[in-house]
């Protein structure tokens, strides 16, 4: 066989892949174009050509609400007051008894759908109070669940509403912010504040912390970050107290730091291991 019959056999089958690819690429552009997602259980993402279902749906299409959301809906939606919550409650708790796939599902279903599984009872028994009152009702007398994430505890209280406080984290009250109006005196409440920090209020969705004067000093919008001020004189003698020294910076920027040095509490780092933490802004 010549090798121009062979060029134009490959050719041509070049040509065939480049049709093929080509019809490939309309029929997953039209795909992509028509959203098979069911409101409200998903959002279709063009460019992964995938639904995207919101919490508490599952499924192909998002057509489906997670199975343990709708069945603690089904078994407490047309209850109201006290037996609204303890029908809530029971299930919750029969739902996270013993171990295995179905525990550690409905887990998974309680963490991504906390706020839909909030709103069952909290909304019918605090949505018609307002301000200080409604605050109140859902964040008081709140209890803790049993365990669902080791880094986080979730609460409840006899209202049917849930916080939640991840480890180094304020509590985060849910209902406060799709059940009550704002209201400004609770954003510092508890404080947000660390290490002594002290909150104000700025506006209504807003707060400022004011870091108390050290040392140690802490700095960052909760006051949670280490830092370190300048000595007054620029000099790293003048420290009063070895263990403030990794608190301080000389006027070269160069950190104090403890040292072995005859005559000196602290000197510059390059004496000595720098073991100091950040800058205050």
């Amino acid at each position: 066989m010549s090798a121009g019959i062979i060029i134009g056999i490959l050719a041509f089958l070049g040509f065939l892949a480049f049709i093929g690819y080509s019809i490939y690429n309309i029929e997953s552009d039209t795909d992509c174009n028509s959203s098979g997602c069911v409101l409200p259980g998903g959002n279709w993402l063009k460019n992964k050509c995938t639904c995207s279902c919101n919490p508490g749906y599952e499924g192909v299409n998002c057509q489906t609400k997670k199975k343990h959301v709708s069945d603690l809906e089904t078994a407490c939606k047309d209850k109201t007051g006290k037996p609204c919550v303890d029908c809530l409650k029971t299930n919750i708790t029969k739902n996270l008894s013993g171990s295995g796939t179905d525990v550690q599902k409905f887990k998974d279903d309680f963490i991504s759908s906390i706020t839909t599984i909030n709103n069952i009872c909290c909304q019918k028994n605090c949505s018609n109070t307002s301000g200080t009152a409604c605050n109140k009702c859902v964040s008081d007398g709140m209890q803790q669940l049993e365990h669902i994430k080791d880094d986080t505890a979730y609460f409840m209280n006899d209202k049917g509403c849930f916080s939640f406080e991840t480890t180094g984290q304020p509590q985060n009250f849910i209902s406060k912010e799709n059940i009550c109006k704002a209201d400004p005196k609770t954003l510092c409440i508890p404080n947000p504040c660390k290490n002594k920090g002290t909150c104000s209020i700025i506006n209504e969705k807003q707060f400022k912390c004011t870091c108390p004067k050290g040392p140690p000093f802490f700095d960052g919008p909760t006051c949670s970050k280490s830092c370190k001020k300048e000595v007054s004189s620029g000099d790293c003698r003048k420290i009063k107290g070895t263990g403030n020294c990794k608190y301080y910076y000389n006027n070269n920027d160069v950190i104090c730091s403890k040292t072995w040095m005859p005559g000196y509490d602290c000197a510059p780092s390059q004496f000595s291991a720098n073991i100091g933490s950040d800058k205050c802004k």
